[in-house]
């Protein structure tokens, strides 16, 4: 019974580990990135709400994420939801944002999530107050759609 105790805590610290040389490299990109990049015709800052849904298996869930102003056609992301209702899930990524001919913003990233979940990828389509989305990753691929969450009234 130790084993496998030693086994999991292995297991987690390993996984913090990479989560950390991910974030790690994400900052190196960001210093290295260039400077000039084209403008995105819609600002994604704030909440987004909506709902998750896995194509391999139909589980789904609510979702939000909190896109804050990155640098060079990039958002900073967290997303956050449940999975089978009671368990909560939550990871930042780095999406890529670029304007449309339509008007519309594709979004694309890719966050390395440990070695169980391995890395997840996403793209989607952001157009007015409305993103539509596909992922995919080791263990899963699904589609999420989220709104714009309304804002307070001042």
């Amino acid at each position: 019974m130790q084993i496998v105790r030693l086994v999991l805590c292995l297991a987690v610290v390993l996984q913090a580990g990479l989560v950390r040389a991910d974030e790690a490299a994400k900052s190196a990109a960001y210093e290295a990135a260039p400077a000039a990049t084209p403008a995105v015709a819609i600002d994604l800052t704030g909440t987004w709400t909506g709902t998750w849904c896995s194509g391999k298996n139909g589980h789904h869930g609510p979702m939000t994420a909190e896109f804050s102003g990155g640098c060079n056609g990039c958002y900073d992301v967290r997303f956050r939801g449940r999975f089978c209702a009671i368990i909560p899930f939550t990871y930042r990524t780095t999406l890529k944002a670029v304007s449309n001919p339509d008007g519309s913003v594709s979004l694309t990233g890719s966050r390395r999530l440990g070695l169980l979940m391995g890395t997840f990828s996403m793209q989607g389509v952001v157009s007015g107050d409305k993103l539509q989305a596909s992922y995919c990753s080791k263990q899963d691929h699904g589609t999420f759609t989220l709104s714009r969450a309304a804002t307070c009234c001042k």
